[in-house]
Parts: structure tokens; C-alpha cells; sequence
């Protein structure tokens, strides 16, 4: 793909910006409901994208949707990590659940964290950080520990992270860090 390529969510459907103009990639039409278009979706070629619909994942193989992962009811649309078509994790219930597709199943993965948000940044199975309540945590394999002060207001799901700092919404629309 060239530098100017950009995918992202236009309605209902994945499109392609080529510098000049979108177009579109996926149908908005997939099994059992409707694309989340607030969710992250994972781009691997136009022949292979992984998204979420209602409480699965589906795959878009270049001409349709089809279901990728079992469904999870209590799947929280939003965070999803790809590391490989039998290696994706996501938010369930409240907890992070890594879907195993040689054994066609979510398995948990951390424990349960009853204020989870549903972004999560994930470096590896025993280094995660997401949202818990009001601070960043991190799952180092084992359990989950504060590793930030409570934000001054209520942050929204998403996190960014650098070597040196975190980066969170607030609810207020600002950006908040905190160097490490």
C-alpha cells in the first residue's frame, strides 16, 4: 500500500482514502448484526480484516463477512488486539479473554476487573494496561497494579502509551499523561 492509503470506519463500512478520494472495502452487511463503527478493526490486506460485530468477531475475506470468533454475549465492543488470526484479545465481561482459534474458544486471560474500560494497550500476555476505575493498571501476568494517581475527572476507555508516559480521555474531551 502506498503512504497515502488510510483505512477507517465511513458509516458503516471500512473505506480506503488514497490520497484523493475514499473508497469503499467492506459490505455493510455481516452475520447476525451490525458493524460497530466505533470499534477498532484490524487491517491485515483488503482481503483480511477482522472487526467486531454485535458480540463476535467477523472477518471480511475481500467479498464478505464472515464469522471469525465465537460468540461472547458479554463481548465490550471497543478494545480488541490482533496478534495473529488465532491469537486476538479482547474485553469480556470484565475481563481480558484471548481468542484461541486452535481450540475455537476465548480463554481468560487476566483477571476480573469489575471497572474495565474497553481499551486495553497490550505489549505481551504478562504486560497489559488498561482503565481500571480512575487509573491506568497494568496485568503483569499475575494481577492487576496501579501504576498511576486517580484522574481528576472520569476518563473515557482509551489509552496510549509511550516508552516514558500514558496517555488517557477524559470524559471533559482533555488529554491527561502521566510521565513514568
Amino acid at each position: 500500500e502506498s503512504e497515502t492509503a488510510i483505512y477507517a470506519y465511513v458509516g458503516q463500512r471500512i473505506c480506503k482514502w488514497d490520497g484523493t478520494e475514499w473508497s469503499i472495502v467492506t459490505d455493510p452487511d455481516a452475520p447476525n448484526t451490525n458493524l460497530h463503527p466505533n470499534s477498532q478493526f484490524h487491517f491485515v490486506s483488503e482481503t483480511a480484516i477482522y472487526a467486531f460485530f454485535g458480540t463476535q468477531i467477523c472477518l471480511w475475506n475481500g467479498t464478505t463477512w464472515i464469522t471469525h470468533a465465537a460468540e461472547a454475549p458479554t463481548i465490550v465492543p471497543g478494545g480488541m488486539h490482533f496478534v495473529s488470526p488465532d491469537a486476538i484479545y479482547a474485553v469480556i465481561g470484565e475481563q481480558i479473554c484471548k481468542w484461541n482459534g486452535v481450540a475455537a474458544e476465548w480463554q481468560p486471560l487476566t483477571a476480573d476487573a469489575p471497572v474495565m474500560k474497553a481499551d486495553f494497550a497490550f505489549t505481551s500476555e504478562s504486560d497489559i494496561h488498561a482503565v481500571l476505575g480512575q487509573q491506568v493498571c497494568q496485568w503483569d501476568g499475575t494481577e492487576w497494579l496501579p501504576i498511576t494517581e486517580d484522574a481528576p475527572v472520569a476518563i473515557s476507555a482509551h489509552v496510549a502509551m509511550t516508552p516514558s508516559s500514558f496517555y488517557v480521555i477524559g470524559t471533559d474531551g482533555m488529554i491527561y499523561s502521566d510521565a513514568r
